[in-house]
């Protein structure tokens, strides 16, 4: 899991009203791969304003025009917009990758197993 501590970002308000909140990642890792529609986790940890956390949907990646990330949270309840420091950013593992190769391993398997069971009878029927 992927963890960015202490986040400077800013606040708006999306089209659908839903709070966007903006934030600069440190470029740790050449491997991370943020992609639009991921799912990040804010968390506040400062001593400001009670513990909040919220999940959104990344909508904005780097690009040519800026360096920030933008993610749409899911719920405007209790969101501390009037903090700008002290958040940290989890990514949120999906397992539908995960779960979609397990699905097709077990089909596979099953089509695998009555190939086996169908060619040991058509083995079987040449001696009869």
């Amino acid at each position: 899991m992927y963890v960015c501590r202490y986040v400077c970002r800013r606040w708006d308000v999306g089209l659908n009203k839903k709070r966007v909140a903006y934030f600069h990642f440190a470029k740790a890792n050449e491997d991370m791969k943020l992609m639009h529609g991921d799912e990040l986790r804010l968390r506040y940890v400062g001593e400001l304003h009670k513990p909040w956390s919220g999940v959104g949907h990344v909508i904005k990646i780097p690009d040519n025009f800026g360096d920030e990330v933008a993610i749409e949270l899911k719920s405007n309840a209790g969101v501390p917009t009037d903090c700008s420091h002290n958040f940290v950013v989890d990514f949120v593992w999906k397992s539908t990758s995960f779960d979609r190769m397990q699905v097709m391993w077990t089909a596979l398997s099953d089509v695998m197993l009555d190939w086996i069971l169908l060619s040991s009878i058509v083995d079987l029927g040449q001696f009869l």
